[in-house]
């Protein structure tokens, strides 16, 4: 650990150096580099990042056109250095935000499509693949408690996806990738524009045969968007998305089993009586609609509606498991909120006050078969949530120190009934109601230079997923846990951000989370419970430099520590808690500034990443081994149109260029499963372009 630390710290130390030691360019721009952006999710209305007590990253329609992720957790990943822990294939995949760690750290971290919810009530990740990135304008990304604003799950942060909406005329454009493992997609796209109104449409379908055996993937997607202005000063915008997808589940390998084959499905073990993995497969439909509008009633104030419909069907073929399930979840939601900016007691302020409205209805059905001919049993569950909130911004000195408080009030009301139906026995028939509370105290001091110093105390909780509260797969021992609470946190940081010059840009955080009743599985007695108080530490740092249209860098770091504070598990580590991650990209121009008359650019986008190693899921006691640490360079060349309004572009790239062999997820044995891991791809190549017409 010593060295590593070493190594980073030299890494870092070097990096720092060499960026003061370049002389900033005249012919810098601030494109990349933007201390006056304009985000939305930290106060959910439009605000310059200068003035939030927060820590916010942007991955904007640059950075995004320049990726060659295939879905929305790459971006993720390669842009904001966002840990992203597979289990096998591309659906199969959930992030962690600040070492949050354990089973479940995306259920700390809210995440929004076009300011919505789209975390799942159960405890299945979000398929980040439902989300076209041919759809996406750009990505916020909110470090920090957010949850006086966003109530339940805004512990760690909130990323918000932000679709896109605006065009110029009729524009269309179609793209195709191809690489290793059979991995095709292609995207169909077209806009058209006239006075306010603004209709889009897109279909994307992406197929692959997936590094391992039995991890194909098929997905296609339509969206359909509108925006407009129906009436003088009333903006509105809607939008309706449909996602199929099939996938399969090569299940876990262990490391004598990658040894001999690091691509092949979970084989069958007959020590632990368990079969193989060659059938596992499931098929998912998602639909999302949604419908915002916005209506000015003065200079000063305006008033918000959202209304959102998704549907979600799973049908889930686990036959290592002999479990055959179909599950059907619906989430209606409700968001009116008024906005007012203006003057009170001649001190200027800002205020936000809206009402967060969730119904959402799950089903689940248990057959005997692949077939669905014969039910076993049936479960409906439904989680109603309604929260308040308040938000107050004053600024104490105009354009230099800013206070903010909020406050949310929330009550969430989770009912079951269970039945089997070969028995004819209701197993339960009940609720339970969670009353939740959250705050935050900010402040934001904004100096000259682009400095900024901020602190912010907030308090925050996370409602149970209906399936820790519930068990519902139709075993005679399943029971709905009226003793369990939600979570409970307390956080505090201290962040700065300094443009030295007009080309770098760094920011500094520090924080710590105290985490309360978190929600474990205890192996010893077969259920969920509250278990010990845990400690979340950590500092960040991100660089950026930017050298024009020459050189472009990014670098992010990120220290974690997280340990148990009380129980048998005082002062160990929370399982899958990387202490350090290690983020660099940028962008190189191949040709020199002399042959600038050319009408094109050819650009080098070199990235890699670093992330240390933390003991297995399920390892709360630290005996057993840990998960490797790993590096893989990525490495893309660009050559596309010299001016950003020419969309043609043309790529090659190669990702996990050395060819390193890692897994970002283990488990550690127990007394009915070895000690098992899901192995990455190893070195994969990509080629790809893109047209307008």
């Amino acid at each position: 650990m010593l060295v590593i630390c070493h190594r980073i710290s030299q890494l870092l130390l070097m990096v720092l150096i060499c960026l003061v030691a370049i002389p900033p360019s005249v012919h810098a721009t601030e494109d990349w580099i933007s201390f006056d952006e304009i985000v939305v999710t930290a106060a959910r209305i439009s605000e310059t990042k200068k003035k939030l007590p927060a820590s916010v990253t942007v991955i904007d329609q640059k950075e995004i056109s320049q990726s060659v992720a295939e879905n929305v957790a790459g971006l993720l990943e390669k842009n904001a250095g966002i840990k992203i822990v597979s289990q096998g294939s591309g659906a199969q995949s959930f992030l962690d935000l600040r070492g949050m760690g354990g089973d479940n750290p995306f259920g700390k971290v809210l995440v929004l499509l076009d300011g919505v919810r789209i975390n799942n009530m159960d405890m299945s990740s979000i398929n980040f693949l439902t989300i076209p990135v041919g759809d996406v304008e750009r990505i916020e990304v909110v470090r920090g408690s957010m949850a006086s604003l966003y109530g339940d799950s805004a512990i760690a942060g909130v990323i918000n996806i932000i679709s896109k909406t605006q065009g110029k005329g009729l524009s269309a454009d179609a793209s195709v990738i191809t690489g290793s493992h059979g991995e095709l997609n292609g995207k169909i796209m077209a806009s058209y524009s006239c006075g306010t109104s603004t209709i889009r449409l897109c279909f994307e379908e992406l197929e692959s045969a997936g590094y391992r055996e039995r991890a194909a993937l098929s997905s296609q997607s339509t969206f359909i968007s509108l925006v407009g202005e129906p009436l003088p000063g009333l903006s509105t915008s809607g939008r309706v998305s449909f996602n199929k997808m099939n996938y399969q589940m090569p299940g876990a390998l262990t490391k004598g089993e990658m040894e001999l084959n690091r691509r092949a499905y979970q084989p069958a073990r007959p020590s632990y009586f368990t079969p193989a993995h060659d059938s596992d497969e499931a098929l998912q439909d998602t639909l999302r609609a949604n419908l915002q509008a916005n209506y000015p009633f003065s200079e000063e104030g305006s008033i918000n509606i959202d209304l959102a419909y998704a549907q979600k069907q799973i049908e889930s073929d686990m036959a290592s498991f002999a479990t055959y399930t179909t599950t059907a979840q619906k989430t209606f939601t409700l968001m009116p909120r008024i906005s007012w900016s203006g003057p009170l007691g001649g001190i200027p302020q800002r205020m936000v006050l809206g009402v967060d409205y969730y119904n959402e209805p799950f089903a689940l059905e248990k057959f005997t078969s692949a077939t669905r001919s014969v039910r076993a049993s049936r479960a409906d569950i439904c989680r109603e949530s309604t929260g308040w909130y308040l938000q107050e911004e004053v600024q104490a000195v105009p354009e230099k120190l800013f206070f903010s408080v909020g406050f949310r009030q929330e009550q969430a009301d989770i009912a079951a009934k269970q039945l089997l139906i070969a028995a004819a026995e209701t197993l339960y028939d009940t609720k339970k109601i969670h009353k939740a509370q959250a705050f935050d105290l900010g402040a934001t001091f904004v100096g000259e230079n682009g400095f900024k110093v901020f602190v912010k105390h907030s308090q925050a909780y996370r409602l149970p997923f209906i399936d820790e509260q519930v068990y519902y797969y139709g075993f005679a021992s399943d029971q709905f846990l009226q003793d369990l609470e939600r979570e409970k946190s307390r956080t505090i940081e201290l962040g700065t951000q300094w443009s030295l010059f007009t080309s770098l840009f760094l920011e500094a955080n520090v924080f710590r989370t105290d985490m309360e009743d978190e929600i474990v599985y205890n192996d010893a007695e077969r259920r969920n419970e509250n278990l010990d108080k845990t400690r979340h530490e950590g500092a960040e740092l991100f660089i950026s430099y930017d050298e024009g249209d020459f050189l472009r860098l990014r670098l992010k770091y990120s220290y974690h520590i997280a340990k148990f504070l009380d129980g048998i598990d005082k002062g160990k580590e929370l399982p899958l808690v990387p202490n350090h991650q290690l983020t660099l990209s940028g962008e190189i121009a191949l040709l020199p500034p002399s042959r600038n008359d050319l009408p094109f650019r050819l650009t080098l986008h070199p990235s890699c990443r670093f992330v240390d190693s933390s003991y297995l899921s399920g390892d709360r006691s630290n005996k057993g081994p840990r998960l490797d640490s790993y590096s893989v360079i990525d490495a893309v060349i660009f050559l596309r149109g010299k001016e950003a309004t020419e969309k043609w572009r043309f790529f090659v790239g190669i990702e996990n260029l050395l060819n390193t062999a890692y897994s970002t997820y283990g488990v550690a044995g127990t007394s009915w499963s070895p000690e098992v891991y899901y192995p990455m791809p190893k070195r994969t190549f990509k080629i790809g372009v893109n047209l307008p017409f």
